[in-house]
């Protein structure tokens, strides 16, 4: 560890190191953007993770790649985790869901990740793949929600939620273009949203240049 590193810095990268599992190049990492004096906070948080079955090894890669939420509060931290509990996935799934995405800890339930679920996933059976496949950001999740209300007339639920877990990036397409891009596929002749043909033909011409359409 360089010699230089503050009294205080030095605290915290030993217990990124110690208690979270991260490498001392993960915890140099990290300590840049974290500052606390006592482990009173991170214990709390890692108290949570633990009691939710998250291994030391998941812990150290959600924090890794957000640091911050070792110093959440536990109370914003906990809802979060009992309302995907809550659902029918197991517990693999949930634990790979946070893993890999641990930006939902920071969205709020009420204002996104309820409404998400109600409005475009709907049932247990799609919570893991659709969470998994469109949340990479807030912005992307976002976008996909614009876009799935503008495919809401006519294209049923299933077919809007087999469209994110096949063609995520899809969705990403700004709306303007997703709006110009639908039209275009009526145009075409492909006037039966209730066929996944429809759905297909939005995602190819949404990889084209519109002046190649």
């Amino acid at each position: 560890m360089d010699p230089k590193t503050s009294s205080s810095s030095s605290f915290e990268i030993s217990y990124l190191m110690n208690s979270c599992g991260l490498s001392e190049k993960e915890a140099l990492t990290a300590s840049t953007k974290l500052k606390f004096k006592t482990s009173t906070k991170p214990d709390a948080v890692l108290a949570v993770f633990q009691d939710y079955g998250f291994t030391k090894s998941d812990i150290s890669r959600i924090i890794s790649k957000i640091p911050l939420v070792i110093l959440s509060d536990t109370e914003i931290i906990k809802p979060k985790l009992d309302y995907f509990n809550s659902k029918d996935i197991s517990r693999p799934e949930f634990i790979r869901l946070f893993s890999i995405h641990p930006t939902l800890l920071g969205r709020s339930l009420e204002n996104h990740i309820i409404p998400f679920y109600n409005c475009i996933v709907g049932t247990d059976k799609y919570v893991f793949a659709v969470f998994e496949r469109a949340t990479n950001s807030g912005e992307s999740v976002e976008r996909i929600e614009s876009n799935i209300q503008v495919l809401r007339d006519g294209v049923p639920k299933s077919n809007n939620v087999k469209f994110i877990m096949s063609q995520p990036r899809t969705l990403l397409t700004s709306t303007d273009k997703f709006k110009d891009t639908l039209q275009e596929i009526k145009g075409m002749g492909f006037d039966n949203s209730y066929q996944y043909a429809f759905l297909t033909g939005i995602h190819a011409l949404s990889a084209m240049k519109k002046s190649i359409w």
